[in-house]
């Protein structure tokens, strides 16, 4: 059974980082973009801290599950200190200091906002600051795992940016989604906007990234429906394609509607869709890194 399982903790607790990962750089993101409201700036806070909670938890458990598998003596293994020692003083080791490194400092930031006036709890220039290097430290560390570590560097830089990219956007859905229902519509709109014109750039360079990447590993386009990996990525591609969608018609419809009759609840309902599309991704990008990975296209 533990052969079995220690597998499925090893998958769950990666989706719990991206989740964690996402929460902080999406929310403290949105903290950037807002100003003067201090319902949402106090919603966001408590995001960040429950992201960055999540984060460092499945950040220790991934890491001796990952010993598990290592050992391959059950759940003993575990806790095997020869194989303990082993993977800390490797890349995985690193990339286990450089994610706690990313998520303490969402919690020190929390501590120091807690203790300013609740019109200052989130400053934006130490915001920001904590903003990118949480982010530099998190790109870093995908950068030491998995089948990543064999990437030429320019390849792996494009590969960080793409997933800084996508945690940014899927941990700023929750956010924006409060903002529905917290802020009046002249300054939802203006967030919206702000965040639309932000997101339109940052569309172009995940799609830039992703498919620079995707053409690296893959060789061939024949190579997307014929193994597994490809099949897999098409997978993905099809949901971020739906999100993509999501994106345009919020910009594009809704946002300029929101005066209009239940024109905020449409958003809303609306950002939560995306958000399902979004968990989705993310799921399936855990599977595609972890079961199948490119090495499945020589099998």
């Amino acid at each position: 059974m533990s052969e079995l399982m220690i597998p499925l903790v090893e998958l769950a607790t990666k989706l719990l980082i991206y989740l964690g990962g996402a929460a902080v750089i999406g929310g403290l993101f949105i903290a950037v973009l807002t100003k003067g409201q201090l319902s949402l700036v106090t919603s966001i806070r408590w995001f960040v801290l429950l992201g960055a909670c999540i984060g460092l938890f499945a950040v220790g458990i991934n890491f001796f599950a990952q010993v598990g598998s290592f050992a391959e003596s059950g759940w003993e293994g575990m806790v095997d200190n020869t194989y303990i020692a082993m993977l800390w003083d490797s890349s995985i080791g690193q990339s286990v200091g450089l994610r706690a490194g990313a998520f303490g400092l969402a919690l020190v930031l929390i501590v120091l906002a807690w203790f300013r006036p609740i019109d200052e709890r989130f400053p934006r220039s130490l915001t920001t600051a904590f903003f990118v290097v949480a982010a530099l430290l998190l790109a870093a560390s995908f950068n030491l795992i998995g089948h990543s570590t064999e990437l030429p560097v320019l390849i792996r830089l494009l590969l960080s940016v793409h997933v800084l990219i996508a945690l940014l956007w899927m941990g700023s859905l929750f956010p924006l989604w409060k903002a529905c229902r917290t802020m009046d519509v002249s300054s939802l709109q203006a967030l919206m906007h702000r965040f639309g014109v932000i997101a339109s750039g940052l569309v172009g360079l995940l799609i830039l990234c992703g498919g620079v990447v995707a053409y690296h590993l893959l060789g061939s386009v024949m190579e997307l429906v014929t193994t597994p990996y490809g099949l897999m990525l098409l997978v993905k591609v099809a949901f971020v394609a739906l999100i993509l969608g999501f994106a345009a018609w919020h910009r594009f419809r809704l946002v300029p509607e929101l005066v209009a009759e239940n024109g905020v609840a449409r958003l809303q309902r609306s950002i939560v869709w995306e958000g399902v599309v979004g968990l989705v991704i993310l799921v399936v990008t855990v599977l595609l890194t972890t079961v199948v990975g490119p090495e499945s296209m020589n099998a």
